[in-house]
């Protein structure tokens, strides 16, 4: 795994900001990326309570970086199945990158996140962009992932997208 120091990066623009994870659209080495920014469960959290109840991890940073560093190892990344995956970026103080980290604030630790590759001109597949060749292409994107050793817990319309101006998939 790469680990990136936040110094290296710049922000552009925030693009959602949730509960577990604010994402941010920013430069980093010449390139346009995406930067998730992922909340510290707290102590007695949903996430840690899971973690009792079953036999894998369920903190929301530990899963998504292990799954990119897989889906990276397996080569997805390099074939345009999964957007690119450029590293970790760990111990974020988010007082030093105001206002962007302003709900970092609180955390009772410092932030974590993820660096993939920004996707332009990407949208949620619906009905103005279904199709059933999507539909197959988004099917075998799926079994890959699985394959790879990472399992899909969310394959929902909101995590599926589509590139209008190459009919890439992701």
């Amino acid at each position: 795994m790469t680990s990136i120091a936040i110094s290296e990066i710049t922000f552009a623009e925030t693009i959602r900001k949730g509960s577990v994870s604010c994402i941010y659209r920013v430069s980093w080495d010449g390139k346009d990326c995406i930067l998730k920014v992922f909340h510290t469960p707290e102590p007695g959290s949903y996430f840690l309570r899971k973690i009792r109840t079953r036999k894998r991890e369920t903190v929301p940073f530990k899963c998504e970086s292990t799954a990119y560093t897989r889906l990276k190892e397996q080569g997805l990344c390099d074939r345009g199945i999964i957007p690119d995956f450029y590293g970790l970026v760990e111990q974020i103080k988010p007082d030093d990158h105001l206002p962007y980290l302003e709900d970092f604030l609180e955390d009772t630790e410092y932030p974590n996140a993820i660096l993939i590759e920004y996707v332009p001109d990407i949208a949620m597949i619906d009905p103005s962009n279904f199709s059933a060749q999507r539909t197959h292409k988004l099917r075998d994107i799926l079994s890959e992932i699985h394959q790879a050793g990472v399992y899909h817990a969310d394959p929902y319309p909101r995590n599926m997208m589509v590139q209008a101006t190459s009919d890439r998939v992701l």
